[in-house]
């Protein structure tokens, strides 16, 4: 299970990127793809960090990082499952997408995002709008219509 973003994750993969190799090159094939140091960003002290666009491709990086050094050990999932940003790390580990098309468009995203919510996706707010309560009632709505009942 891959999840959303969660830039606390990052506080200890410093060491996986310090000790295991396939984690340190996950992190270089991802800053050639991007432009960026992912690696100053993911550890060093910085602001960007708080920044979506800059923590989803770190999350992202991370993720691929962990799951490139568990493969190499010889764990395979049976299924993989991400949430929102996660599942690029799901289809990466599902074969899918490779590391290098994830970083790309994860990267490319921002400007998906920038041109249909002017103003939000600098400021780290979510393209999603709407209550709980809209968006569940959307839910249901979009269920009935397939023929499910709620109680």
């Amino acid at each position: 299970m891959f999840q959303d973003r969660d830039p606390n994750i990052l506080a200890w993969e410093k060491e996986f990127y310090e000790q295991i190799p396939i984690c340190k090159e996950v992190y270089d094939l991802a800053s050639e793809v991007t432009g960026l140091d992912i690696p100053a960003l993911c550890f060093e002290e910085n602001e960007k960090i708080n920044i979506t666009e800059y923590t989803q491709i770190c999350m992202l990086a991370t993720e691929a990082a962990i799951y490139m050094a568990l493969e190499q050990n010889g764990y395979q999932p049976d299924v993989t499952a991400g949430l929102s940003l996660g599942e690029y790390g799901a289809l990466i580990a599902s074969g899918v997408m490779t590391a290098e098309e994830a970083f790309e468009l994860v990267r490319k995203k921002r400007h998906f995002y920038a041109g249909s919510c002017p103003g939000r996706w600098s400021n780290g707010g979510s393209a999603r709008t709407g209550s709980r309560r809209q968006l569940s009632r959307s839910a249901e709505i979009q269920q009935s219509r397939q023929g499910a009942r709620f109680p």
